[in-house]
């Protein structure tokens, strides 16, 4: 494949992006929420529509309503960073949100098609059906089967068959301990849960299906502010490095993935994509571009090259 060309094609990503199909819509907003699409941040007011990949963050105590054409809603806390993907996983690595960290609920219809699957960094959420309210930490993760049902897969024990969660069941994840389940709620996650999530919020979907707001400008994101995604996961490595691949432009941004190019090395051929075109190995040799980059370029890593299909 030829690398330069599969660059030139990421860099219009933002392009792409705008034309894409839409997936939800942000119904209910309230405080700061913001999302990267492409190269760009972007401004979530109500009636902004949300497309596959974009990654959607709240601000601390802002909340965000997201709903979908089948019925789903999902729900977002403050300081919630999440990657919006399809409303039901049609392949087991597409789920249907990723969360970073923060606060989710998932409202999926009790009947009709709609499943809903979450992961994060320490579990996968799987056949939500009802009402689900998660949290994800740093430190320690939650669920509660508020008024729904479904199965949680502890990530670090990936040999265990998933748990079943009932109605009313409350599981507790915490350092490299088991999944526990707990017989009533802890005070912690019923004073820390979001005060919107307490409610039943009405659905707008009729009132903006029809509507499309555009998204304003917030600007764009620097590699600082982006490198949790980069890093904590490496399952989502080459897929942000396809979206995002235009960012290498911003000297900022590129001297942020060289310097730590071992955390997350499918980035290797985003920086460097004539490194393994073989028409250019074969083509006469040229002198070598100037580099503003001070140390040597690495040595490409064993991880084999991206292709279309890992996205």
């Amino acid at each position: 494949m030829n690398w330069n060309k599969w660059l030139a094609a990421a860099a219009f990503a933002p392009t792409l992006a705008v034309a894409a199909d839409w997936i939800s819509v942000a119904t209910i907003r309230e405080g700061n929420v913001t999302m990267l699409r492409g190269a760009s941040r972007l401004q979530v007011e109500e009636g902004v529509r949300l497309q596959a990949d974009d990654v959607v963050e709240t601000s601390p105590k802002a909340f965000l309503q997201m709903e979908y054409s089948d019925g789903t809603v999902i729900d977002l806390g403050g300081a919630t960073r999440v990657l919006v993907n399809l409303p039901t996983a049609q392949k087991g690595v597409r789920p249907s949100l990723y969360v970073l960290t923060g606060w989710v609920k998932l409202s999926a219809p009790a009947s009709g098609t709609a499943v809903l699957a979450v992961s994060s960094p320490r579990f996968d959420l799987v056949g939500v059906r009802g009402t689900v309210v998660a949290m994800v930490g740093a430190a320690e993760s939650s669920i509660f089967a508020e008024a729904g049902e479904g199965a949680v897969i502890d990530r670090r024990r990936g040999a265990e068959a998933p748990a079943p969660l009932k109605p009313g069941e409350f599981v507790w994840m915490k350092g490299d301990s088991n999944l526990a389940r707990l017989a009533r709620l802890p005070e912690s996650f019923v004073s820390s849960t979001p005060v919107p999530f307490r409610d039943t919020l009405p659905r707008r979907w009729s009132t903006f299906a029809d509507r499309n707001v555009a998204a304003r400008s917030a600007g764009t994101f620097s590699y600082n502010e982006v490198e949790p995604w980069l890093t904590t996961d490496r399952t989502l490595g080459r897929r942000f490095s396809r979206l995002w691949a235009a960012r290498v432009s911003d000297p900022a941004f590129r001297g942020g993935l060289v310097a730590n190019l071992e955390k997350h090395p499918e980035w290797f051929f985003v920086l460097y994509p004539d490194c393994c075109d073989a028409s250019k190995q074969n083509a006469a040799s040229t002198p070598p571009a100037p580099s503003s980059e001070k140390s040597p370029r690495p040595s490409a890593p064993k991880i084999g090259a991206p292709d279309t299909k890992d996205f």
